[in-house]
């Protein structure tokens, strides 16, 4: 998981000083650990697809009137 951290601290157990504004990868434990400390945040991973733009061949169709015969 990415932490965005919100203030410096000390994580005595894997030696590792944290600083404000930056954005670490961690485990899930040590993230969740940082969230309920208030220390951070959790980034969330979001894979954005832009859609390409399609190719307009016809006018679309209005679903709402009816369709009638001429004769």
């Amino acid at each position: 998981m990415q932490v965005k951290i919100g203030r410096n601290f000390f994580y005595k157990e894997n030696d590792i000083t944290f600083e404000k504004g930056k954005v670490y990868t961690v485990k899930n434990e040590l993230a969740w650990w940082i969230v309920r400390k208030r220390l951070g945040e959790i980034i969330p991973n979001v894979n954005i697809e832009i859609p390409k733009e399609k190719e307009i061949t016809k006018a679309p169709q209005d679903k709402m009137m009816r369709k009638r015969k001429t004769k």
